[in-house]
């Protein structure tokens, strides 16, 4: 009986445990749908689990429909899958980005970071995110080395510098080509409206990239990547790839940012009786001032400087007219896939507002996206992506460079501290308007929406060989509207001033490739891709300009011919490109040990001339996994060695199209008449020979990861030689024509980077890790065709030539004379004249207090021919970033400092700051430490000095800095919060740019970037940077 009893409890139990196990079977797949072999599946919380098989198959018994598989492999995100009712699987994994074998996106492809032979920098987008900045590419400063990343000032959307590994070219684009999704960015041509009245846009194209979409960008550096886009990647190339949608789950994301921002640096000027009192020492006697009240002979102040004179008060002009700044920044997205992982989804939509430091200046931002997928079977997949951006810069005009006198940024420092509205036209005024009226009665607004669209088809005839086919599409509207009244300079003088400029653009580019994947017995395998693309580019504006506006209550710019205002002749332009393009890449590794990149372009282009359309570029590279030999496996402290060598040509063809052609301009000629005929006359000569810039590039690199992967560092030294640079050249008059485009130029760039991380402590609850790169390049202009100077100009009414193009010296660098002190009166002997031995300046009777430079020449006088030089390193000697982050439990800290050293800033604004115009207030610490007669000092000249609007060495500073970018503080809610709430994730982050930066610089900031690139260091009053604090939540579902 007892063994009756025993034998049914038995049966009894085994049988309940039968019925509480479930038996799953499944499939695991990578994301090109390519069965993996050797996943392990483990159902969580056990020691039950198994393996896959060669066709990615696996079956496992669980203890019941609530249990929960977790997929791993090496090199992929782990899923984790409740079990459920199912009986099947599919299950795809995804590469791991912060794995040794992450994914990494190149030229028409992509591939294991391991088995890269080519000079690529990755960057890290969830520190990316971490910046306050709107700007993809301000937050890129820093963070990859040899990509050298300047704003041209801290105006809200405004216009960022971006070199990889030196200078190329002089009159050919020097920015990188942006490769986003696909579509091919260049963003030198033009695509946001430019006034003809303020001139340049001071506008980022690239501004309306919401970096929250963005899931990697790529950094391509040597020839080996990049000579993959032939005439478009001299430059380097960065590429850009937006998110996609998730395998086996769904998740919705809701992010929040609010923001303060302020400026963080005032310049002390002048104020009330001071400024009147350095007015009066300028003009010393009433028929100057034309203003004698009492009949004393003096000038009447109070009526010269009005009522707030009388009442002792006056305006510091910055403290009212920047403020705090303020924004908020709203994100969400929902990324996920069907049941079966046969279609993957993306959208989001963000808003975006900045009111900036400045008063009634904002930056306004719309982006919405959707990016979709379809795999009906594994040789199958379909998909498209469509993004649509809308970003509008609204302000006063002449915000940007201070290129304009009557600019209220300008005028913010240098006009007379006494508020009162004034005739614009007085030239007591020096053309200055009152900067209130400036900064609130004139406007721009420049609204720029971009369309980005794509679809493509792709299909696997064969086991390893991939068939695809894209169609890309990029359209542009720009429009640009400016305002100037009365009570602005511009305006005063044509009773109102109006502009509005409108620029579009089409794009369209069809890319097929058919890649080829094999490996072979013996340890071979090669990746082989071919590929045919064709692009088309149109590029369009409308100019309308009115003035004579006899009502100004209201915005003109609407109706440009109301009350009869007089409407200027519109002008319009327009020009079409287009390239043709076959290119393909061979990669080859023999056991893991040697591996063979080859690539070849062969691009056509309607912009040079009928003998030179096409052009070849080729390149080669090497490298060596000496990590996998033998004599060094048995050394557990290196992970990876791995050498590289490559070499190549890329090209550059960023010039405006028909400069191969004859061109026609308008001229006026004198009929018979003698009457002024407008017509047509030859302005540049045709060249049929025109062809691109092209640029050699050699690059030796090593990779080395240590201490099981918590060491790591890349080291690259490479050389650069650009030839047949697009100059344009003279030719003999009587050819109807003085210029025309030649290939006559010479350019070289050299340098080295170096890129360290570490995991410096990994515990269970403790986390640190550091990241520093830093890089230096050399560029020398080699040659100039059969000149060997250039001068070169920015043409703002104030300075002429600040520097040139001279063999043998870099570009950028500012010309000028060598300051050498202050004339004294021991200089001088008792007739006023200079004793022998001390320097005199050509055509100048020198007086004490005058600036005093060096004869170069020794022939001991200063002359403007012999005695000037380069003055000014715009180009520093090193620069780069350094991270440290730490994470303990839910709680995370990062900062961030980017560096330069070596680089000079030729400080125009000083100069303006410093009494250049009598008419103009001036700066305290100038004023009260300037040379006179009680004060003989060497530092600051006479306020009277006439010699101080020479470039010299007088302005140019030291520009190096190290500046704390960046600290972020995070805190994630826990699981055992979030769950009950059926939230994935919680963060909340405090986050600060621009804490502080250690510089000598006097300026603003000593990061400035001039619109031309020829002048790289020049501070011609430019937009304040802001210090920013910011506060904000992300929310998963």
């Amino acid at each position: 009986m007892k063994k009756f009893l025993l034998a049914w409890v038995v049966f009894v139990t085994t049988s309940l445990n039968a019925l509480a196990q479930h038996t799953i079977e499944g499939t695991v797949v990578d994301d090109t749908r390519t069965p993996l072999l050797g996943v392990t599946v483990m159902e969580e919380n056990t020691s039950n689990g198994t393996v896959t098989n060669q066709d990615g198959h696996f079956s496992l018994s669980v203890s019941g429909q609530k249990a929960v598989l977790v997929f791993s492999s090496i090199g992929m995100k782990a899923v984790h899958q409740q079990v459920g009712k199912a009986k099947s699987m599919y299950i795809v994994l995804e590469p791991d980005a912060k794995d040794l074998g992450q994914v990494v996106v190149i030229g028409y492809g992509s591939m294991l970071k391991k088995d890269l032979t080519g000079a690529v920098g990755s960057i890290d987008m969830q520190d990316l995110r971490k910046s306050n900045s709107a700007s993809l590419l301000n937050s890129m400063a820093g963070k990859v080395a040899g990509v050298n990343v300047t704003a041209s000032s801290g105006e809200l959307g405004g216009d960022v510098n971006v070199v990889i590994r030196g200078n190329n070219s002089i009159n050919a684009g020097t920015q990188p080509l942006y490769v986003i999704d696909g579509t091919l960015i260049d963003v030198n041509n033009g695509e946001v409206a430019t006034s003809t009245i303020s001139g340049r846009a001071t506008f980022n194209p690239l501004a309306g990239i919401n970096p929250a979409d963005i899931e990697s960008v790529q950094v391509l550096k040597d020839a080996s990547a990049t000579a993959i886009y032939g005439s478009a990647g001299a430059n380097g190339v960065i590429v850009i790839t937006t998110k996609k949608g998730q395998y086996n789950k769904t998740e919705v994301s809701f992010d929040a940012r609010f923001g303060i921002s302020k400026a963080t640096k005032h310049v002390e000027m002048l104020q009330g009786q001071e400024f009147a009192d350095y007015r009066f020492s300028r003009f010393p006697n009433s028929l100057e001032w034309g203003i004698d009240t009492d009949g004393d002979g003096k000038p009447d102040r109070a009526r010269i400087f009005g009522q707030e004179f009388e009442d002792n008060t006056s305006h510091d002009w910055q403290r009212e007219l920047l403020r705090t700044g303020f924004s908020q920044n709203y994100n969400l997205s929902i990324n996920g896939s069907s049941k079966s992982n046969s279609l993957l989804y993306s959208l989001s939509g963000e808003y975006l507002k900045q009111n900036a430091i400045a008063k009634n200046n904002s930056f306004t931002r719309y982006t919405g996206r959707f990016k979709v997928e379809y795999a009906p079977n594994d040789k199958l997949r379909i998909g498209g992506n469509a993004t649509i951006a809308r970003t509008e810069l609204y302000g006063p005009v002449s915000m940007g460079g201070g290129l304009q006198y009557n600019g209220w940024l300008e005028a913010m420092f240098v006009y007379k501290p006494f508020n009162f509205k004034v005739d614009p036209g007085d030239p007591d005024n020096g053309n200055v308007s009152n900067p209130a009226q400036s900064l609130f009665d004139s406007y721009k607004k420049t609204p720029l929406t971009r369309i980005l669209a794509n679809g493509f088809l792709q299909y696997k005839p064969l086991p390893g060989l991939t068939l695809r086919t894209s169609l890309n599409t990029g359209l542009t509207f720009s429009k640009s509207e400016e305002w100037y009244p009365s009570s602005t300079s511009w305006g005063y003088a044509r009773n109102g001033l109006a502009n509005v400029l409108e620029a579009t653009t089409e794009q369209w580019q069809s890319t097929t490739t058919a890649t080829y994947v094999k490996s072979f017995a013996g340890g071979h395998s090669l990746t082989a891709m071919l590929g045919f693309e064709t692009s088309s580019y149109v590029w369009a504006n409308l100019n309308v300009t009115a003035e004579n506006f006899p009502v100004q209550t209201y915005n003109p710019v609407f109706d440009l011919q109301q009350g009869g205002a007089a409407m200027r002749k519109p002008s319009t332009n327009k020009y079409r490109q287009t390239r043709m393009s076959e290119f393909g890449r061979l990669f080859y590794s023999f056991k893991d040990r040697y591996l063979t990149t080859l690539t070849l372009r062969r691009d056509g282009s309607s912009k040079f001339g009928a003998d030179n359309k096409y052009a070849t570029f080729p390149s080669v590279a090497l490298a060596w996994k000496a990590h996998n030999e033998q004599f060094i496996k048995g050394i557990k402290a290196i992970d990876e060695l791995k050498l590289r060598l490559s070499a190549g040509v890329s090209g550059n063809d960023r010039i405006t199209p028909y400069r191969s052609l004859q061109r026609l301009d308008n001229t006026y000629y004198l009929n018979l008449n003698d009457a002024a005929v407008l017509g047509l006359a030859p302005s540049e000569k045709s060249n049929p020979n025109l062809k691109w810039e092209s640029t050699a590039q050699y690059d030796l690199g090593l990779d080395v990861s240590l201490l099981k992967h918590r060491l790591g560092f890349t080291f690259d030294v490479y050389y650069k030689r650009t030839s047949d640079m697009l100059l344009q050249g003279d030719v003999p008059g009587q050819s109807g024509s003085y210029k025309q485009w030649q290939n006559i130029g010479e350019v070289e760039n050299k340098g080295v980077e170096l890129s360290i991380n570490s995991l410096n402590i990994n515990s269970r609850n403790f986390k640190w890790r550091t990241t520093f790169n830093i890089s230096s390049n050399r560029n020398k202009i080699i040659s100039l065709g059969n000149v060997t100077t250039i001068p070169v100009n920015i043409n703002d009414g104030t300075i002429n030539e600040v520097s040139r193009l001279k063999v043998g010296s870099p570009i950028g660098g500012a010309w000028g004379y060598v300051w050498d002190g202050i004339y004294q009166k021991t200089d001088f002997d008792e007739h006023g004249k200079l004793k022998p031995g001390v320097v005199s300046i050509k055509g100048i009777k020198v007086k004490p207090g005058d600036l005093k430079y060096r004869s170069l020449n020794g022939d001991n006088e200063v002359d403007p021919v012999n005695d000037k030089t380069f003055i000014s390193r715009g180009e520093p000697k090193f620069f780069g970033g350094l991270l440290n982050s730490f994470e303990y439990k839910d709680f995370s800290l990062s900062f961030f400092f980017n560096y330069s050293y070596g680089n000079e800033v030729l400080n125009i604004s000083r100069w303006k700051f410093e009494g250049y115009s009598a008419h103009y207030n001036v700066a305290a610490e100038y004023y009260h430490n300037r040379w006179t007669e009680t004060n003989p000092t060497n530092r600051y000249p006479d306020i009277k000095s006439p010699r101080k609007n020479d470039v010299s060495s007088y302005y140019v500073e030291d520009a190096s800095f190290l500046r704390l970018q960046n600290l972020t503080f995070t805190y994630s809610l826990p699981q055992s919060v979030l769950k009950p709430l059926k939230i994935t994730a919680c963060q909340f982050s405090l986050s600060a740019d621009n804490l502080f930066v250690l510089t000598k610089y006097t300026g603003f900031d000593p990061e400035v970037s001039y619109h031309n690139k020829l002048i790289t260091g020049l501070d011609n009053v430019t937009y304040p940077r802001s210090r920013s604090f910011s506060l904000g939540i992300n929310i998963n579902f």
